[in-house]
């Protein structure tokens, strides 16, 4: 459907709409909850019991957005590795800008974080990674953790991103991803409005992430949790919130302006199905969404 627009085509309203989803996600309590007892346990305890190291923790940050999550895992890694530097590689400016802006206004909380930034896509990254991996005269620094929370979907070769990132770990860092499922409302979102004629890209799930790991031959862990978002303002026409809400869930900038009725109709039953949310006493509509978290150890 030539009408539709994809999200990321225009990264400072993905901005804006993303935003606008983490203020309601936030509101249901544990957006970050499950995460981050996983993260703790899995990655940081981890890293505790094999790195040793008296330089500061380095960290890359792969899509980092504006830091929200970033700002959660230096909360687990401070206490153990009081010095981090962390390496920020992220496309959207806007983006890049609040984390900046969030930056400022923890450096109380942040006094032996610094920080490198580097407004940039997965790909064009990795080929610069790669590049200095392989020893044509750039310096490569290594990393004890490299972090991707929703953005291994950017890549268009997900092998090779992958395998460069592997190589770019320390021995004893971490590969640590976050990435949706292949049964996820998402998905089944872009499902439908392929169906309608759409143009967008394939998301990767978890399902090509642990094929590509397989023929990489790179042991892993895999760990899911759901927790459920506030969405009614999705069903009403007039609200500002409303329709950033609905353009992320479906990654379709104006969905609701230029959406045909059958695919709104569709998308609608899908987004009220049982498989996709849940209604509360109170009336409030959750949408589920699932992560999964994919742990790489450099053995």
């Amino acid at each position: 459907m030539a009408g539709l627009t994809y999200i990321l085509d225009d990264l400072d309203y993905y901005s804006v709409a993303h935003q606008t989803y983490l203020g309601y996600a936030t509101k249901s309590g544990p957006v970050g909850n499950w995460s981050e007892e996983a993260f703790a346990e899995v990655v940081v305890g981890g890293l505790s019991s094999r790195i040793m190291t008296k330089r500061p923790l380095t960290v890359l940050g792969i899509g980092s957005g504006a830091g929200d999550i970033d700002r959660k895992m230096m909360s687990k890694l401070l206490p153990l590795f009081p010095e981090v530097h962390n390496t920020i590689v992220e496309p959207s400016e806007s983006q890049l800008s609040l984390f900046k802006e969030l930056v400022k206004e923890d450096k109380g909380d942040l006094p032996n974080v610094t920080f490198t930034w580097r407004e940039d896509t997965v790909d064009r990254y990795v080929e610069e990674l790669e590049s200095n991996l392989g020893g044509s005269g750039g310096i490569c620094e290594r990393f004890h953790l490299i972090h991707l929370v929703h953005s291994l979907y950017y890549t268009d070769d997900l092998t090779r991103t992958l395998r460069v990132l592997h190589q770019a770990l320390e021995e004893g860092g971490v590969l640590f991803i976050s990435i949706l499922p292949n049964d996820s409302v998402f998905n089944k979102l872009d499902d439908i409005q392929i169906k309608h004629g759409a143009s967008r890209p394939r998301l990767w799930t978890d399902q090509d992430v642990t094929a590509s790991l397989d023929s990489l031959r790179l042991p892993h862990r895999l760990d899911r949790g759901t927790w459920c978002t506030p969405s009614s303002l999705c069903f009403q026409e007039n609200s500002q919130d409303g329709q950033h809400l609905l353009d992320f869930w479906t990654h379709t900038k104006n969905f609701r302006r230029t959406a045909s009725k059958d695919l709104q109709e569709e998308i609608f039953a899908c987004l009220r199905s049982p498989a996709s949310s849940k209604t509360e006493t109170d009336g409030e509509i959750l949408f589920f969404r699932d992560w999964v978290h994919i742990t790489v150890v450099k053995e």
